[in-house]
């Protein structure tokens, strides 16, 4: 039972309300100033391996926000179809100044699947981790890979410093090595590398597994 009383979709539009408003003062200075701390995002796109970039021919990111990794995907999977969905209108207008026009860019909150078994591979970059229960985000995931198809992540794993956590989750993240689990028990031939930042102020966590 949800002991606040909520149902699911109201906890939903409650959070994506707030995160709105947190990338609605955030976004023009959100390229400036991520690299100081989302480590690893060129490896979850760069570590992609297959056995031929011609496997991968829709790619969705999920929270593309100004779309950095969409640019990043686009240079290794250039024949691929690039969708971004995010639910900051003021991240997407960002990311459209500087995304070719047959990148499609959705303003929504992702709470459904958009094609079934549409697509090859999925991105998840920092976002997992921002989401009270991922869960039903994984699931659409999952459902919208194709069999066989690659769920990549990169996000913030765990800290020990518990001052750290509780100042992140000010900032709307999660840090408690929730995201694992949920990851693992969906996706198969799953390959996770664990590292440190700032000398071992914090974990991130890199994710590649497959529908099976």
């Amino acid at each position: 039972m949800n002991p606040s009383g909520q149902t699911e979709a109201a906890r939903i539009e409650e959070n994506s309300a707030v995160l709105q408003r947190y990338y609605r003062m955030h976004s023009c200075i959100y390229d400036l100033t991520r690299w100081l701390f989302l480590f690893g995002r060129d490896e979850c796109v760069t570590g992609i391996r297959v056995k031929g970039e011609s496997e991968i021919r829709n790619i969705l990111e999920i929270g593309c926000g100004t779309g950095r990794n969409l640019k990043l995907l686009g240079k290794h999977f250039p024949e691929a179809r690039l969708t971004g969905v995010d639910i900051s209108e003021d991240m997407l207008k960002v990311a459209r100044k500087s995304l070719p026009g047959e990148v499609s860019l959705l303003k929504m909150c992702y709470s459904a699947p958009l094609e079934p078994g549409g697509f090859d591979l999925v991105l998840c970059s920092y976002m997992l981790s921002m989401l009270p229960d991922c869960r039903n985000v994984l699931d659409c995931a999952c459902e919208d890979l194709r069999t066989g198809g690659i769920l990549s992540a990169v996000d913030f794993h765990a800290t020990r410093w518990g001052t750290f956590r509780r100042w992140m989750e000010i900032n709307h993240v999660r840090m408690e090595g929730q995201l694992l689990p949920e990851l693992q028990r969906r996706l198969k031939d799953c390959k996770i590398e664990i590292k440190n930042a700032y000398l071992c102020f914090w974990e991130y966590m890199l994710f590649k597994g497959r529908r099976g």
